[in-house]
């Protein structure tokens, strides 16, 4: 895709400009896209982020070309992953004062530790293994039964209602780009006043230098 063309995306409503000949004679679809779907009890990583990005430049495109999007954020919050947490946790809970002074970011944090601890734990342990597919089977007949009184279901609602308010908070994080323009410019008139800068043919060049601020 060449610079010309990438231009040409830039003006408000130039995308459906562009493909208009290409939808004129089709009709309106319907179409459902899932992207981001974080796990819960984990940190958002780098795969979640792509999947972010991928799955709202494709929500965007067809809507600008006339087709109705339903957008899905469909969080895991069940499965072999959750019970691998709840099989774990037992053993690594921090004291109920501690936790309850822990902030969302802190919590989400050390259930992700305790993930990887155990998931590496159940490679490698058979016993442990079959505790976690115990543990499964358990929360798929409790749910199924509609009873929540356990001490594996109570963790479960816990950590999902921690990692929904962490990932609306994430969320409401991001910013378009023209949102940094203002702060990015006072940076440039900063890094110029202080001359940690020099301009070369209107582009600025940071000198390797450390300043305090």
């Amino acid at each position: 895709m060449n610079a010309g063309y990438l231009r040409q995306l830039r003006p408000s409503g130039a995308l459906k400009t562009i493909v208009s000949d290409r939808i004129n004679n089709q009709q309106c679809q319907k179409i459902v896209i899932d992207y981001s779907s974080p796990n819960i009890g984990k940190q958002f990583h780098v795969g979640n982020l792509r999947s972010t990005l991928i799955g709202k430049y494709l929500d965007k495109v067809h809507r600008a070309i006339g087709n109705q999007v339903i957008s899905v954020n469909y969080l895991g919050d069940w499965g072999t992953q959750f019970a691998t947490i709840a099989a774990y946790w037992p053993k690594v809970r921090p004291s109920d004062s501690y936790w309850d002074s822990c902030s969302d970011v802190e919590k989400i944090r050390a259930i992700t530790d305790c993930y990887v601890v155990a998931n590496k734990k159940k490679r490698m342990d058979e016993n442990f293994r079959d505790e976690v597919r115990q543990t499964f089977a358990e929360m798929e007949s409790q749910i199924m039964n509609g009873d929540f009184s356990s001490s594996t279901m109570r963790l479960w609602k816990d950590i999902r209602e921690i990692s929904e308010r962490h990932l609306k908070h994430f969320y409401s994080l991001w910013h378009y780009e023209s949102t940094y323009v203002p702060g990015a410019r006072c940076l440039v008139l900063r890094s110029d006043q202080g001359q940690s800068c020099t301009e070369n043919e209107h582009r600025y060049l940071g000198h390797r230098s450390i300043r305090r601020w």
